[in-house]
C-alpha cells in the first residue's frame, strides 16, 4: 500500500505503509495493488476507552470489501504503482504590495 495523498494535496514524497492511521475529519489517498484473486476486507480498528480505568477495549469494524477479480486488466499499471513518485511544492506566488 502506498501513501500517496492527503487533504491538502499530493505529499512531496510517496512511502509504502502497512496501516494509515486517520484522526477524525482527516482523508487520505492510497494507493493499494492486489496480487491475488481474492476478497480482502478494509477495517477500522481502535480501541475504545473503557469507563476510567485507562484501559482501551478493541474494536473493529469492516468499513467495506475489495474483490479482486482473476479477470485481466487491459493496461498494466504495475511499473507506474512500483514507483514512489516525488511531488515539487508550488511557489508561492510573488509580493505584491
Amino acid at each position: 500500500m502506498k501513501l500517496v495523498a492527503a487533504d491538502a494535496g499530493p505529499f512531496e514524497r510517496e512511502t509504502w505503509v502497512e496501516s494509515v492511521v486517520i484522526a477524525p475529519a482527516e482523508r487520505y489517498v492510497v494507493d493499494i495493488r492486489f496480487e491475488r484473486t481474492a476478497s480482502t476486507a478494509l477495517l477500522n480498528k481502535v480501541g475504545r476507552p473503557r469507563s476510567l480505568v485507562g484501559r482501551f477495549l478493541p474494536m473493529v469494524d469492516t468499513l467495506g470489501i475489495v474483490s479482486v477479480s482473476p479477470q485481466r486488466v487491459s493496461r498494466d499499471l504495475f511499473k507506474a504503482f512500483a514507483a514512489l513518485r516525488r511531488h515539487r511544492r508550488p511557489s508561492p506566488p510573488p509580493f505584491r504590495s
